[in-house]
């Protein structure tokens, strides 16, 4: 009769505590979490200059993919490879190879869908080799821009770029910094 009684007082615990902790029955609701875009592939074209090179030098970015990563609320991660042609009144070869960096704060945050929209601004860094010319490169700038987003997950990025180069040559003494400045506009799309 006693483990009838401690059965009772048990089941009638199991079921007191399924009501208490099961989520469909407590007051606290638990909210949906919603899975956000996190990536951005943006077509980056980049055509650019570099004024310490003489005979009006042109370079053409080969590989035009940029990628952003969403880390938090307002904050992500861009990279841009960077594989020039170098397009001067000799003729065509291959220019720079490298990287850019930047790290955008957005004034508003991330959209329902995930993606960023409106006004940035981010530090800028920018490193190349350039084995034609024998030099590296080394940018930081300070980059503002505005991104826009449409449906279907598509952005549109403007933005503008301020800041100081600084080359170096194998021979130390050509060594030199200079005031760089650009922009650049981006089409990508969200996804993941």
């Amino acid at each position: 009769m006693y483990y009838f009684y401690v059965l009772k007082k048990f089941i009638l615990l199991l079921l007191i505590s399924i009501v208490i902790f099961n989520p469909s029955y407590s007051k606290v609701k638990k909210r949906k979490s919603k899975i956000y875009n996190i990536f951005n592939v943006s077509f980056n074209p980049q055509i650019y200059f570099e004024p310490i090179e003489q005979n009006n030098t042109l370079y053409l970015n080969l590989f035009p993919l940029s990628t952003e990563l969403a880390f938090a609320e307002k904050n992500g991660i861009k990279f841009t490879p960077i594989v020039g042609l170098k397009l001067y009144s000799y003729g065509v070869r291959f220019g720079q190879i490298g990287l850019s960096f930047s790290v955008p704060t957005y004034q508003k945050g991330r959209s329902k869908d995930g993606a960023y929209s409106g006004y940035f601004t981010s530090g800028y860094t920018k490193v190349v080799y350039n084995p034609s010319e024998s030099y590296s490169a080394f940018t930081l700038a300070n980059e503002n821009g505005i991104s826009f987003y449409f449906r279907e997950n598509l952005s549109l990025s403007f933005s503008v770029q301020a800041g100081y180069t600084y080359f170096f040559f194998s021979d130390p003494s050509l060594n030199k910094g200079i005031i760089f400045s650009g922009f650049s506009l981006s089409t990508g799309v969200w996804v993941f």
